[in-house]
């Protein structure tokens, strides 16, 4: 009994002529929108708003600094002043976009978690304590484990800290990359 092809001969030619075609060199139809690209903002605007918590009137921080809104604590504060939701939240997006283009300026991968350690620690403070370098050399799993130790305040643990800290540690360890290899593609 003689062996039937698994492919007929037709097919096979169509198979072939769909391999040689020549392909478009890209796969968005031209009439759809290019998306946005994405941008870690939004997700740790929202995270800073949640753990800082509004306050229209400005009032001394755990460290003494007159500070206002969400968290707001810059030199020109004072007693007395007032805000608005807002105005306080317009700053908030404003320092999260200065401090995420600094971060990629400088090659340091940026996510939700570090724009909310950074808003709450500080720039300079974030920096000291190794985040920021732990990050830029890939280290992902290390930024995040000094990030959790990061709750104290003049020496005194701040229990409100610790779930925050969990939170931005954990969105660091979701942004890291993941190797070709445990994928298996290499």
């Amino acid at each position: 009994m003689p062996k039937r092809p698994l492919v007929s001969p037709e097919l096979l030619s169509k198979m072939r002529a769909l391999l040689t075609a020549q392909r478009s060199t890209t796969n968005v139809p031209m009439d759809r929108p290019e998306r946005e690209p994405y941008t870690p903002v939004p997700e740790a605007v929202e995270m800073i708003t949640k753990y800082e918590g509004f306050r229209p009137e400005a009032y001394r921080d755990p460290v003494g600094r007159m500070t206002i809104g969400y968290g707001q604590a810059t030199p020109d504060i004072t007693a007395g002043m007032r805000t608005t939701e807002p105005e306080a939240r317009a700053f908030v997006e404003q320092r999260v976009r200065e401090d995420s283009a600094n971060f990629a300026n400088r090659g340091i991968p940026v996510n939700p978690g570090l724009l909310s350690a950074a808003y709450n620690l500080g720039r300079g403070n974030l920096g000291q304590y190794g985040v920021l370098s732990a990050l830029k050399a890939g280290d992902y799993e290390e930024a995040a484990k000094i990030l959790e130790t990061a709750v104290r305040a003049k020496g005194k643990k701040m229990p409100g800290l610790v779930p925050r800290r969990r939170e931005e540690a954990e969105s660091i360890r979701r942004s890291a990359p993941v190797s070709p290899t445990i994928l298996g593609l290499r």
